[in-house]
């Protein structure tokens, strides 16, 4: 079966479109998106049936694929971004894409931080709370499941996190998985909060921490049996230690377990940790972090 709408897929390839935008879609210059029609099959077959057509049709695939390519390689030349900032100076980021070092501008990335097409309603606020507390991921609430829809775009939650802190704070606190709440503390959509979930920090709220006859046993039971029985001690001393220091209070401590947890895996037994940057990347290799590191700048400055 051929093309179902042969004159707008010619059409689209005569403004540039490559194969693949012209089959799935892309977003134009000034941010609307432009769908998709028909298939690569669909394409090949009207090829088939009307060879003229079809020769025009991959002359001009073959002329998008050029400019495509010469685009890319502007992007490692040019001195303004498509907004018309100057990249130069402390206005150039590097972002890798698929290996290759790419430059970017910084302030169209901090503009792409804060916007969000559409804000978010009320009552979608109301169900990201029920979600976050439910334990859904970021994920899950902004892409679906298969038995939920998804609640609202990344952009638009992004967005209402760092207009409203405290549901950017509601969503770490109920991460469940430690390396999910590692995560949203490290990217710090709100600074404030990142020091709020700092486990080596007084807060002066907090009232001061007497031990009850048992407490060290209810910690120990809070941490998995899966783990041995030196790393269980360890994680235990350490949530003592924070109930003392007031960094935690005693009502927080089984939500933050995790967290003890994910700290002693990011540092006890790492290489990194103990090594710093001379560790090998595999036990036994000769290659070192600090070969990669020095090789991914050089790379950079190269570019």
């Amino acid at each position: 079966m051929g093309l179902k709408f042969p004159q707008e897929f010619m059409s689209r390839l005569e403004a540039g479109f490559s194969l693949a935008a012209a089959v799935t879609g892309r977003f134009t210059p000034d941010r609307k998106r432009r769908r998709g029609s028909g298939s690569r099959e669909g394409f090949e077959a009207h090829c088939r049936e009307f060879p003229e057509w079809g020769q025009r049709a991959k002359e001009l695939v073959a002329r998008n694929a050029v400019l495509a390519q010469n685009r890319k390689s502007e992007l490692l030349t040019r001195t303004y971004c498509r907004r018309g900032h100057l990249l130069a100076g402390d206005n150039i980021g590097i972002k890798p894409v698929n290996g290759v070092p790419y430059r970017r501008c910084k302030l169209c990335h901090r503009w792409r931080e804060t916007f969000a097409p559409t804000p978010m309603t009320p009552r979608q606020e109301r169900r990201v709370i029920e979600a976050a507390e439910a334990g859904l991921t970021i994920n899950q609430i902004t892409r679906g499941t298969p038995s939920r829809p998804a609640i609202c775009s990344f952009n638009t939650l992004k967005f209402r996190r760092i207009a409203n802190p405290e549901l950017d704070r509601l969503i770490i606190a109920n991460a469940r998985n430690p390396l999910a709440r590692s995560q949203l503390m490290r990217f710090r959509i709100v600074p404030a909060n990142a020091q709020f979930f700092n486990l080596a920090e007084t807060r002066a709220e907090i009232p001061p921490f007497e031990m009850q006859p048992g407490d060290y046993d209810w910690i120990l039971s809070l941490i998995s049996y899966a783990y041995d029985y030196q790393m269980r001690m360890d994680i235990a001393q350490d949530v003592l230690e924070a109930l003392v220091r007031r960094a935690i209070g005693r009502e927080q401590v089984s939500g933050r377990i995790v967290d003890f947890i994910s700290r002693h895996r990011r540092t006890v037994g790492n290489p990194l940790h103990d090594e710093g940057l001379d560790a090998t990347l595999k036990p036994g290799g000769k290659k070192t972090w600090v070969d990669v590191i020095s090789l991914e700048q050089w790379k950079a400055g190269r570019d």
